[in-house]
């Protein structure tokens, strides 16, 4: 979680980095599922979660901008898979 201060905070897991790191095929192709509503982004390789984060901070939140790529709302986003 980022708070009001401007500065990250831990408040969970979600799971083994060594664990989470064994999900990730070395010499071929990985599925990433990226998912930001609002002020949460979670991020899944291979169908298991990395990254859950959720952004507090509503100073530094905007609609647009370099940090914040435009997203329809109404249709999802689809990806063209690469490799690692």
């Amino acid at each position: 979680m980022i708070g009001a201060n401007h500065k990250p905070k831990v408040v969970g897991s979600v799971g083994d980095p060594k664990e989470l790191q064994k999900q990730i095929k070395k010499e071929d192709w990985n599925e990433y599922h990226i998912t930001a509503r609002g002020n949460h982004l979670v991020q899944a390789i291979n169908g298991h979660v990395t990254v859950d984060v959720t952004d507090e901070d509503k100073g530094s939140q905007g609609t647009s901008g370099p940090g914040r790529p435009p997203l329809l709302a109404s249709s999802p986003c689809n990806c063209t898979p690469g490799r690692q």
